[in-house]
């Protein structure tokens, strides 16, 4: 057993003279991975195409490194989900470099001002709903 993350890769795919076969140069190295379980364009323009997958990919900062390096012309960014809380971050891949980007949670601060009355429909007010 491993630690699973849910991986999600997007491509920018706009880099000024990009020609499509290098796009589908860059799309045939992806598969050659064998990482990801599907791929699709998020817009119509076909700018962003995006990778997803939930796995043990342990080498993924190696992998993408060399990715990158193939194809210096794309930014690639690697989100991460991992299954301890607060797991979460970004990396940015382009031209072999790579910058980390782990995520900050932060709590607005209580306010007593924005409190809410939930409207309920109470026909028994003494039954909660795991009763």
């Amino acid at each position: 057993m491993g630690y699973y993350t849910s991986y999600e890769l997007d491509v920018i795919t706009s880099a000024p003279g990009l020609t499509e076969d290098r796009v589908s140069k860059m799309k045939a190295e992806i598969d050659k991975m064998n990482v990801f379980e599907e791929s699709y364009y998020v817009d119509q323009d076909k700018t962003l195409l995006e990778y997803c997958v939930h796995d043990t990919w342990y080498d993924h900062n190696r992998d993408m490194t060399i990715l990158s390096s193939r194809f210096p012309e794309f930014l690639f960014c690697l989100s991460g989900c991992g299954e301890e809380y607060g797991d979460i971050w970004k990396c940015y891949f382009k031209d072999g470099k790579r910058q980390f980007c782990p995520a900050k949670i932060v709590y607005p601060e209580y306010d007593p001002l924005k409190l809410e009355r939930e409207i309920l429909d109470i026909t028994d007010k003494d039954k909660y709903s795991y009763a």
